[in-house]
């Protein structure tokens, strides 16, 4: 009578009939209204999409976006500018352009520059040695990584001395890679390597940051679009 998968936007979950014979019947009626949605918020993440449920929490905390066609894009590789705009925006808000240049290659007109201004400010990037910051090259996972768990402040007790069968001691993103698997950000990588130079996908994203601290505040407070 249920389907547990129903996309309807109030779902009946719960109903108990209680009949009692033969002096008199009492039906008693018990009703428990849970939320479901009539529509798969984005066109091209469907039902039974390994990061559906992420991308939607996000979506419905305003954090990430789609695109006007109703397509997310799931597969779509970040630029180190947009996903450097999107952990500020999450933790700032929306920023104005002050007209500072905080790395060597960026414009003071360049779409991302109030963001990557606001994240160098407060050091949730650091750039490249040669002060460039690259804005349009894609953000590979050991980066995105790196960035996150300085997003979130994210430090725990215990840690794998080696998290990946490809990640060494000597590498440079060794700490945040460990700590990232260690707060369970990355088992959707279990049992496989962790390919650091590999560019981030947009589902990625969402599936490391709806496990931070950041999203998890958010979402007990209650803080939800529908």
């Amino acid at each position: 009578m249920f389907n547990d998968k129903c996309p309807m936007s109030v779902c009946l979950r719960h109903i108990l009939f209680k009949i009692i014979i033969p002096s008199f019947v009492i039906c008693n009626l018990t009703l428990v209204i849970v939320p479901c949605y009539a529509q798969d918020m984005f066109t091209d993440v469907p039902w039974g999409f390994w990061a559906k449920r992420p991308i939607e929490t996000l979506a419905r905390l305003d954090i990430i976006n789609g695109y006007k066609d109703g397509s997310f894009l799931p597969d779509k590789k970040i630029s180190r500018a947009e996903f450097t705009a999107l952990l500020v925006r999450a933790k700032f808000g929306k920023q104005k352009n002050q007209g500072l240049r905080s790395f060597k290659d960026l414009s003071a007109r360049h779409w991302a520059a109030p963001y990557i201004d606001r994240a160098w400010e407060t050091e949730l990037v650091t750039g490249f040695p040669n002060n460039f910051f690259y804005p349009k090259k894609l953000i590979s996972r050991a980066e995105a990584v790196s960035m996150i768990v300085r997003f979130d402040n994210f430090s725990t007790g215990e840690t794998d001395s080696a998290p990946f069968p490809d990640i060494t001691n000597k590498h440079w993103a060794i700490r945040a890679i460990t700590l990232a698997k260690a707060g369970g950000w990355l088992d959707y990588l279990a049992d496989q390597k962790f390919s650091p130079a590999v560019a981030l996908s947009r589902a990625e994203a969402a599936e490391i940051l709806a496990k931070t601290n950041f999203v998890k505040n958010r979402l007990a407070s209650g803080e939800v679009l529908y």
